[in-house]
């Protein structure tokens, strides 16, 4: 259901337009601090829910009524405008992130100036599904196998952006959305770039950096430990997956003895992991296409195990 934040008409269609003039919203909408909700941006993009705020961003779901599609809106906070370094680090992420064209990285298809609130956005494609964050903590401990096919996608993305120079600092659990799509075709995406970049803008991160922290990561989701890890203790019903274990370990080990980038950290995990294997026989569930147009509906609907366990295939490597 949508509603009208001027009128409070209800209606079906989020993103149609109002009697009253405005634009139809999101019914469980937050509270949005730009005040751009419902309301034309650039001429084209309306607006219908706010993501995700941050100290640095808002993020929305737009609608284009003009192409009947959505999309997803990065805001640059205002405040921030009048900040030269990040301005400059913001424009650098973007053009570096948008030149990336990989399946487990957002589509970018521009920046878009917004004089209404001076300030910039990244219009970026629309997203459908849930941070894993949310998932991990549904279903854990989660089936390793699964586990593995989602950190496999995420060093591809991670790698992605390391072959352009573009690191992804203090990268989390939150930082990973699992897309809805059409049958099999459940992906990872990387979400959450350019507020991680834009809170390093005085601050040294590197590639070496990234790796130590995915390593982290990994562990701790393989073993159930807290972070920070020195050594691992595997239960013996995944003894099995020593081997993964021990190229995590090695990402967490000293600077001059880690992979120094997550291309190697990448081509290491996939020398140990069998791509094809799959968990038990659970069945896929349908989900809508991901390259669908038109209004999104349900899009931030949980995302069962099901799904996540028909992510178990080989996410194709750029070029």
């Amino acid at each position: 259901m949508a509603k009208c934040l001027k009128c409070n008409r209800q209606s079906e269609l989020i993103g149609a337009q109002c009697s009253c003039g405005s634009y139809m919203v999101s019914d469980d909408c937050v509270e949005d601090s730009l005040h751009i909700l419902g309301k034309i941006v650039a001429n084209k993009f309306v607006p219908t829910q706010v993501i995700m705020e941050t100290p640095f961003s808002v993020t929305y779901d737009i609608y284009q009524p003009v192409v009947d599609r959505s999309l997803s809106m990065y805001v640059l906070k205002p405040m921030f405008m009048k900040r030269v370094e990040h301005v400059e680090k913001f424009k650098q992420v973007t053009e570096l992130y948008a030149s990336i064209h990989q399946q487990n990285v957002l589509t970018v298809f521009g920046i878009q100036e917004l004089p209404s609130i001076d300030t910039m956005a990244v219009i970026l494609e629309a997203k459908r599904g849930e941070q894993f964050s949310k998932i991990y903590d549904r279903h854990a401990p989660m089936d390793p196998v699964v586990l593995m096919h989602i950190f496999h996608q995420v060093l591809q993305g991670l790698s992605a952006c390391h072959l352009k120079s573009l690191t992804f600092p203090d990268f989390m659990l939150h930082n990973i959305w699992v897309m809805r799509s059409g049958g099999d075709m459940s992906s990872v995406k990387l979400f959450g770039i350019f507020d991680a970049n834009l809170g390093y803008v005085n601050k040294v991160h590197s590639m070496l950096d990234d790796v130590y922290q995915i390593g982290q990561l990994a562990l701790s989701c393989m073993t159930g430990q807290e972070m920070p890890i020195t050594q691992i203790e595997l239960p013996e019903d995944r003894a099995f997956l020593m081997p993964i274990a021990q190229v995590f370990m090695r990402a967490i080990a000293e600077p001059d003895q880690r992979y120094q980038s997550c291309v190697e950290l990448l081509y290491a995990f996939e020398s140990v992991f069998d791509l094809n294997t799959r968990t038990s026989d659970l069945s896929p569930v349908l989900l809508p296409d991901a390259s669908t147009p038109g209004r999104i509906e349900n899009a931030y609907a949980p995302v069962t195990l099901d799904q996540l366990v028909w992510m178990h295939r080989a996410p194709q490597r750029e070029g």
